[in-house]
């Protein structure tokens, strides 16, 4: 998760400024208050740098303190992340009200992305494809889980990719409970959380070889209660369990599929025969269509990520690293 520096200001505009703290570190991440922060990182530096790339994000150069009207301190960079990803806002001890300003509940980490323009032209210079790639680009870095689902087309190829499949079925699964949670309501479904976007196919830097860290234990939210039933939980490691066993089977084919549809049933099918009875705490036919809604947004995911691959075609080419520049640490080249 990035921290942007407009939502931390609005965080420091509700809480009194001199705050004495009442201990010497942070109770979150043992930060000593007037030490160095984290500081700038290659990667955030580098994104203050981009014009139109979007809000600047938050350093902490050093760790400052702030107090709650509860009377609980806390280090700017905690307290903000906190309140920026924690509905209702609340203190992370006592778990008592915070009253954050309008501008604050309304805040989207991504509605830069909205910005069409300043979008465009960070896309531009970041991929160096030409429009009209860019503006399809665009669409699908910038689209919602909800259209995801509402895709219609089947003929849409994609890459059976392990890492980045494993990586985002965590955040799929509590991102459709959530909406499951809000139409149980008869609530207006409330936008994506931007901490749980899918992988970027984009960028290229920040793929992972490896699955990441996040879990669906670790994602799971307060509104999102299917994604903590045991049923999920177990649908979670059977998903995880045949996308890594399906890996095995497609290597005859490079990993490549033509459409979404006969894959899904790779995946639904083996699920529905060992999982009988399950029903995730509801009618048995609502599960089910929880389950096929999951598997359905991560592949179609993976083939808008396929099409992204396809637009960026050109814009960069591998060149094979010596084993001299590969011992100094170089994995690719850029080629003009």
């Amino acid at each position: 998760m990035i921290l942007y520096q407009d939502f931390v200001d609005g965080v420091l505009a509700i809480f009194p400024a001199g705050t004495v703290p009442d201990g010497p570190r942070c109770p979150i991440c043992s930060g000593v208050y007037g030490q160095a922060g984290l500081g700038p990182s290659t990667a955030l530096g580098f994104l203050n740098e981009l014009p139109g790339a979007g809000p600047k994000p938050f350093i902490q150069h050093v760790v400052e303190p702030v107090t709650t009207a509860c009377g609980h301190t806390y280090c700017t960079l905690c307290i903000s992340a906190w309140l920026n990803t924690h509905v209702p806002a609340n203190c992370p001890m006592c778990r008592r009200d915070i009253v954050l300003s309008q501008e604050l509940r309304d805040w989207d980490d991504n509605s830069w992305l909205h910005d069409h323009d300043p979008a465009i032209e960070g896309l531009s210079i970041s991929t160096r494809a030409e429009s009209p790639r860019i503006e399809e680009i665009f669409g699908i870095v910038s689209m919602s889980t909800r259209e995801l689902l509402k895709t219609k087309e089947e003929e849409m190829p994609f890459t059976w990719n392990v890492p980045d499949m494993l990586d985002d079925l965590p955040k799929i699964m509590v991102i459709i409970a959530r909406r499951f949670h809000y139409q149980s309501r008869r609530e207006v479904v409330p936008p994506d959380l931007s901490f749980m976007r899918l992988h970027n196919p984009v960028s290229r830097v920040s793929r992972r070889t490896t699955p990441g860290i996040d879990s669906l234990y670790h994602l799971s939210r307060f509104d999102a209660p299917l994604s903590k039933h045991p049923d999920t939980i177990e649908l979670y490691e059977r998903l995880r369990t045949e996308i890594k066993a399906l890996e095995g089977n497609l290597k005859f084919y490079k990993g490549e599929c033509w459409n979404w549809t006969i894959p899904s049933m790779w995946l639904y099918k083996p699920v529905r025969r060992t999982m009988k009875g399950a029903n995730g705490g509801m009618k048995e036919t609502r599960w089910w269509q929880y389950v096929q809604l999951v598997i359905k947004a991560l592949l179609v995911w993976q083939c808008y990520c396929k099409r992204v691959d396809e637009l960026m075609a050109g814009a960069y080419q591998g060149v094979a690293v010596d084993q001299a520049r590969a011992q100094e640490g170089v994995t690719a080249y850029h080629v003009e």
